[in-house]
C-alpha cells in the first residue's frame, strides 16, 4: 500500500507532462524518464478485480492535470470545471424514466455554482500564483470565497470553495423570498467585505437574518469548537483542515489563508477560536447539496479504489467501476464485454446516476487529486496498449497518523509553525488591486504576479494600493503618516495652545470680555464646520479639499498673529476653527479610507498621541510665549508646520477619486441642511454664552436663540432625510444602538476632558499662584499619561480586536479622576493634585479613539467618512457647549461669592474685578493683594467656582460610564476595500 502524501510526494518527485491525455488524450510515445519498464502480462488482469502480487511501478508523480491547458485566468478554470461536472443525459432506454431525467436535470439546476479550491489546485500548475490571482479578484469583486462547512475531516472536509459574484448576485436578486431591502442590505454587506467569508449579525437586522438563513444565503459561523492542537496530525481536526486547503496557504495573500479569521477557523496557535458575538458565513443556496454530492462521490471513489490490494488501480478499470462497466472501450472493458459479465446494465441503473445524478468520472478524479487524497503516478507495469502507451495508474493515499513515519511529522510541525508565522504577517498585508483603465475593456481587471513578485518577502504594508494601482512602498505610507500627523497636530495644538496665554491676550487687547471667545470662537467654528469638510471631500476628494483647509489655517493664523483689536483676533479665531475641524476630521477620514479597521485602531492610536502631545505642549508653549516672547507666537508657530504638510500631501497623497466637475459638485452640496446646521450649532451656542453673562437667564434675546436655535435641529433632520439627495449627516446612523452608545461615550468625554486642558490653569493661577509656564508644566501629569494610554491601547486593539473594554476601563477612571478633583479647595497641594490629573488623564487617552473604531466597526467602509464626520462633530460640539457651560458655571458662581467678599472687606474696585466674567482676566489678582485676608477670600472664591465645575463635569463623566454599557462588540477585519471618492461614486453608492 502506498502511504506517501500526496502534497509532500508531489514536492519531492519529478514533475511529469499533463494526464489530460489520461482523461481522453493520449502521448504518441511513451514517458522518456519511464526507462525499461518491467510489464506484466495482460493475463495478470482479473476479470472481478486488479489484485497483482506485487505493486505497480512508480515512474514519476504527475504535478497537474491540465498543464496543456491553455487558459488565461481563474474565471476560465472555473468555467471549464463546472461544464464538465456532469456526463449528457443517456438515450430514453438506458433506465431513466421521465420523471428521473427531469429530477436530474432539476437537481443540477439548483445545485450553487461553487467550485472547490482543491478542484482547482489539481488543473492549475502553480498553486501559489492562482491564489494571488484568486485574492486580486475577490478584491476586485469579480469571484468571492465561500466557506464550505465541514462534514469531519478527510474524505469528509472539503474546503473553501470560490463563486463568480455575478452569479451569486444574480442569485439574490432572483429570489423570490427576499424582499428588496434585504437583497440590497446582502449585497452592501457583501460588497463591504469582498474578502471576508464571515459577517457579523450586527450587520442584518434579526428580520433580514431570519429570511437570509431559510433562503440559504447565510449560514451560522460561530457553532461550539472544540480545543485541539495546532499541531495535531491528520485526522485530528488542525492539519488536515490545512491539509484540504494544501498548498494555497503559501500562496503570500489575506485571501491565500482564507481571509479575517482564517487561521482561528482552523484552530491555529490557541486550539479554538473564541466567539465573542455571532457570525455568519456568506453562503448559497443548496451549498449543503452540493457538498454531499462531493463528500459522497468521494467516498465512492476511494472505495472503488480500495477493492484493489494495493489500493492502486489503472484509470481505464476505474472509470469502468464509475461508470458500471459498459461505457469505456478500452482493452479490459472490451475484454469484459466479450464475456458477457455486464450484459443487461443499463446506465440509469448504476450507482453513477442514481446517486450521483450523473457525475462524470474524470470530474470527481480530479476532485479527488485536488483534495490530497489520490495521486496520481505513471508505471510501466502495465501491458502497453495498441499505440504503446503505459497506463496512468492512481494511488490511494491515506490521512491515518499511525502511517505516517516521525520524520514526516517533524516535518509538517515545523511548517506548521512556518505557516502559523505566515499567516500572521498576511493578517498585515494588503494586495496590489489594479484598477481597469476603462469600461468595456477586454483585459482582467488584475495583474498576474510574476514569479519574483510571488517568491518575494512578505512586507509589514498595511496601506491599500495607490489610486493608479500601484503599491505604495514603506517611505511613501511613511510621508503620508507624516503630513497628516502634522495636520492632526497644528490644529489640536490650537485648541489649547491660548489656554495659558489667554488671560495675557485679554490683558493686552484690554478686552476682558473677549477671553472665553478667543477659545469659544475656535472650538464653535471647529465643531459646525466638520461634516461640511466630509462632504465637500467626498464630493471633490480627500487631497483638494485637506489642502484647502491648511491653506484656511495658514491665512487665518496670519490673521490672529497680526492682530491689533479683539474683534480681528475672534474672526481669525473663528476661522481657524473652521480650517481646523477640517484638518481632524480629514485626518481620521483619510487614514479610514488608506488602513484596514483592525490595522486602524493602531494608527489611530498614535493619532491619539499626537492629540494628546500637542495638547500637552499646547498650555506650555502658550505660556512660554505669553511669559518670555509674545503671544502672537502661538500663531506664528503654525505657518511652517503647515507648509511642511501641505507639501508632503502634494507630492504623496494619492487616494482614489474619480473625477467631479465644480459646478456639478456645486449642486450636490447639502445647502439646505449646512444652513439649518449652521443655525442649530450657532444659536444654541451663543444662548448659552450669553445667559448669565451678557444678559439675564430670562431675557429675550436668550430665550430666543436658544428656542429657535433648538427648533433648527428639527428642521435638520427633515432636510437630511426628506430633501437631501447626499445629506450632511445620515441620519441611519443613529439606528444602530451601539453606534448611538459610542456617540454618547464620545460626547460626555468631550464634555470632561476639554475642561480639564481649559480650566485646571485658571485653577492653578488663580489658587495656587503659578504663572503661565508653571500651570503649562502641571498639566503634563494629565496629559502625558493620556498620550501613553492612548497608544497603548490602539497597540491593543490592533493586536486583540477588542475595544468595549478599553471604553470602560477609559469612562471609569474618568470619573473617578474628575471626581477627586471636587476635593480641591483654597489650601490644596500639588501632590494629590498630580495624582488626580494622572487618574483623570489615564480615562481621557483611552477614550479619544476606541468610540470613533467602535462606530466604525458598525457602518460599511463608504460610509465611514460621514459617520467620522458625525462623530468629531459631536464630539467638537460638546467640546464647544464645554467651554461655555464651564465658563457660564464660573462666571455665575464668582457672581455668588460677591456677597463673601464682600464681608472680607475687599474693595469696591476688586469685586469688580472679580465679579462674574471680569474674573477671569483677574486670575492674579489674589497674588497682589497685601492683605492676607483678602488673598483667602479671593482664592477661597475661585476655589468654589472651579469646585461647582468639577461637580459639573463629574456628572458628565457618570453618564459616559452608563452610555459606554450598550456599546456592543464587533469584529475587526484586516482586509480593506480603498474609499473611491466622487460624486460619480455616491450616486453609485446611492443605487
Amino acid at each position: 500500500m502506498q502511504t506517501t502524501p500526496a502534497r509532500s510526494s508531489r514536492i519531492t518527485k519529478s514533475r511529469r507532462p499533463s494526464v489530460a491525455a489520461a482523461l481522453g488524450l493520449r502521448r504518441s510515445v511513451p514517458s522518456p524518464s519511464s526507462g525499461t519498464p518491467r510489464r506484466k502480462s495482460a493475463q495478470s488482469v482479473k476479470s472481478e478485480d486488479f489484485d497483482n502480487e506485487d505493486k505497480l511501478d512508480d515512474t514519476g508523480v504527475i504535478a497537474s492535470l491540465a498543464s496543456d491547458l491553455n487558459f488565461r485566468d481563474v474565471p476560465q478554470y472555473m468555467e471549464y470545471i463546472r461544464s464538465r461536472m456532469f456526463s449528457d443525459i443517456p438515450p430514453r432506454n438506458s433506465g431513466l424514466n421521465a420523471t428521473r431525467i427531469a429530477g436530474t436535470l432539476n437537481y443540477r439546476k439548483a445545485l450553487p455554482p461553487i467550485v472547490t479550491l482543491a478542484h482547482l489546485d489539481a488543473l492549475c500548475t502553480s498553486s501559489t500564483r492562482t491564489e494571488r490571482e484568486i485574492a486580486e479578484l475577490s478584491q476586485a469583486g469579480i469571484l468571492r470565497r465561500i466557506a464550505i462547512p465541514n462534514r469531519g475531516t478527510g474524505i469528509a472536509s472539503v474546503g473553501d470553495g470560490i463563486a463568480s459574484v455575478q452569479e451569486w448576485e444574480r442569485l439574490v436578486r432572483s429570489h423570490t423570498g427576499l424582499t428588496p431591502e434585504v437583497q440590497s442590505n446582502y449585497l452592501t454587506a457583501m460588497h463591504a467585505n469582498p474578502r471576508s467569508t464571515i459577517v457579523a449579525s450586527t450587520a442584518f437586522t434579526p428580520g433580514d437574518i431570519s429570511s437570509l438563513s431559510a433562503a440559504g444565503f447565510l449560514t451560522t459561523s460561530t457553532a461550539p469548537q472544540s480545543r485541539s492542537s495546532f499541531f495535531a496530525m491528520p485526522g485530528t481536526g488542525s492539519l488536515s483542515a490545512l491539509s484540504t486547503a494544501g498548498s494555497r496557504h503559501a500562496s503570500g495573500s489575506i485571501g491565500a489563508v482564507g481571509g479575517a479569521l482564517a487561521m482561528q477557523h482552523m484552530h491555529g496557535g490557541t486550539g479554538q477560536r473564541t466567539v465573542s458575538t455571532t457570525y455568519y458565513n456568506f453562503s448559497l443556496p443548496n451549498t449543503g447539496s452540493h457538498t454531499k454530492l462531493i463528500v459522497d462521490a468521494r467516498t465512492h471513489f476511494l472505495n472503488l479504489l480500495k477493492r484493489s490490494k494495493y489500493r492502486e488501480a489503472p484509470l481505464d478499470l476505474l472509470r469502468e467501476r464509475w461508470d458500471g462497466g459498459i461505457v469505456g472501450k478500452e482493452d479490459i472493458a472490451d475484454k469484459k464485454k466479450a464475456r458477457g459479465e455486464f450484459a443487461g446494465i443499463l446506465p440509469g441503473r448504476t450507482k453513477k446516476w442514481k446517486q450521483f445524478h450523473g457525475l462524470r468520472f474524470e470530474w470527481i478524479l480530479e476532485e479527488c487529486v485536488g483534495a490530497g487524497l489520490i495521486e496520481l503516478f505513471e508505471t510501466g507495469s502495465l501491458a502497453t496498449s495498441e499505440d504503446g502507451e503505459g497506463r496512468l495508474s492512481p494511488s490511494l493515499t491515506r490521512t491515518d497518523e499511525s502511517r505516517f513515519p516521525l520524520a514526516w511529522r517533524k516535518t509538517n510541525k515545523k511548517s506548521l509553525k512556518k505557516q502559523k508565522f505566515r499567516n500572521t504577517m498576511l493578517n498585515e498585508t494588503e494586495l496590489d488591486v489594479i484598477e481597469p483603465s476603462s469600461r468595456g475593456t477586454s483585459a482582467p481587471l488584475y495583474q498576474q504576479p510574476d514569479a519574483e513578485s510571488t517568491g518575494s518577502k512578505l512586507e509589514r504594508n498595511t496601506s491599500a494600493v495607490s489610486s493608479d494601482g500601484r503599491k505604495r512602498g514603506k517611505w511613501q505610507v511613511a510621508a503620508i503618516l507624516t503630513a497628516l500627523f502634522l495636520s492632526l497636530f497644528v490644529a489640536a495644538l490650537d485648541a489649547t495652545i491660548i489656554a495659558t496665554a489667554a488671560p495675557t491676550i485679554s490683558s493686552d487687547l484690554q478686552s476682558s470680555a473677549g477671553y472665553t471667545w478667543i477659545g469659544a470662537a475656535y472650538l464653535l467654528a471647529n465643531a459646525s464646520s466638520g461634516p461640511i469638510w466630509a462632504k465637500l471631500s467626498d464630493i471633490w476628494g480627500r487631497k483638494p479639499i485637506i489642502l484647502a483647509a491648511l491653506a484656511t489655517f495658514f491665512a487665518s493664523s496670519v490673521v490672529c498673529a497680526t492682530a491689533k483689536t479683539m474683534m480681528a483676533l475672534i474672526v481669525g479665531r473663528a476661522f481657524q476653527g473652521m480650517a481646523g475641524g477640517g484638518l481632524i476630521l480629514l485626518v481620521h477620514v483619510c487614514i479610514s479610507d488608506l488602513f484596514s479597521l483592525r490595522v486602524r485602531g493602531l494608527i489611530m492610536g498614535f493619532t491619539e498621541g499626537i492629540w494628546a502631545i500637542a495638547g500637552g505642549i499646547g498650555p506650555i508653549l502658550g505660556g512660554v510665549f505669553a511669559s518670555l516672547v509674545s503671544w502672537r507666537w502661538c500663531f506664528y508657530i503654525n505657518l511652517p508646520i503647515c507648509g511642511i504638510a501641505a507639501i508632503l500631501i502634494i507630492l504623496f497623497l494619492d487616494i482614489r477619486h474619480e473625477h467631479t466637475s465644480f459646478f456639478d459638485g456645486i449642486r450636490a452640496i447639502d445647502w439646505t441642511g449646512i444652513v439649518t446646521f449652521l443655525a442649530f450649532t450657532l444659536m444654541v451656542l451663543l444662548g448659552l454664552n450669553f445667559g448669565g453673562a451678557i444678559f439675564p437667564w430670562d431675557s429675550a434675546k436668550v430665550i430666543a436663540l436658544l428656542v429657535v436655535g433648538s427648533l433648527m435641529i428639527f428642521a435638520f433632520i427633515y432636510s437630511e432625510t426628506k430633501i437631501a439627495k447626499y445629506p450632511l449627516i445620515p441620519m441611519d446612523l443613529f439606528k444602530n444602538r451601539s453606534c448611538v452608545a459610542a456617540l454618547g461615550v464620545v460626547t460626555f468625554h468631550g464634555f470632561v476632558f476639554i475642561s480639564g486642558e481649559y480650566y485646571m490653569p485658571l485653577y492653578l493661577q488663580s489658587v495656587l499662584e503659578l504663572n503661565p509656564l508653571k500651570s503649562g508644566l502641571l498639566l503634563l501629569p494629565f496629559i502625558v499619561p493620556g498620550c501613553i494610554a492612548g497608544v497603548i491601547c490602539g497597540v491593543i486593539i490592533h493586536r486583540t480586536g477588542h475595544f468595549r473594554p478599553i471604553i470602560w476601563v477609559g469612562s471609569v477612571l474618568l470619573c473617578l479622576g474628575f471626581g477627586l478633583l471636587i476635593s480641591l479647595d483654597a489650601n490644596a497641594t500639588i501632590g494629590p493634585l498630580v495624582g488626580f490629573l494622572v487618574i483623570a488623564g489615564l480615562g481621557s487617552g483611552v477614550l479619544f479613539e476606541a468610540p470613533l473604531i467602535a462606530v466604525q466597526s458598525q457602518v460599511e467602509q463608504k460610509d465611514v467618512a460621514t459617520a467620522t464626520s458625525t462623530l468629531s462633530f459631536i464630539r467638537n460640539m460638546s467640546l464647544t457647549v464645554s467651554v461655555v457651560i464651564g465658563g457660564t458655571i464660573f462666571q455665575n458662581s464668582m457672581d455668588n461669592r460677591a456677597g463673601f467678599l464682600k464681608a472680607a472687606g475687599l474693595p469696591q474696585d476688586a469685586l469688580d474685578k472679580l465679579a462674574g466674567e471680569s474674573a477671569m482676566a483677574n486670575v492674579h489678582l489674589p497674588s497682589t493683594f497685601q492683605n492676607k485676608v483678602w488673598e483667602q477670600a479671593a482664592k477661597e472664591a475661585f476655589a468654589y467656582a472651579t469646585r461647582n465645575m468639577w461637580i459639573t463635569y463629574t456628572a458628565f463623566a457618570g453618564l459616559g460610564v452608563v452610555a459606554s454599557l450598550f456599546v456592543g462588540n464587533a469584529h475587526l477585519s484586516s482586509e480593506h476595500v480603498e474609499t473611491v471618492t466622487g460624486l460619480r461614486r455616491e450616486k453609485g453608492t446611492e443605487g
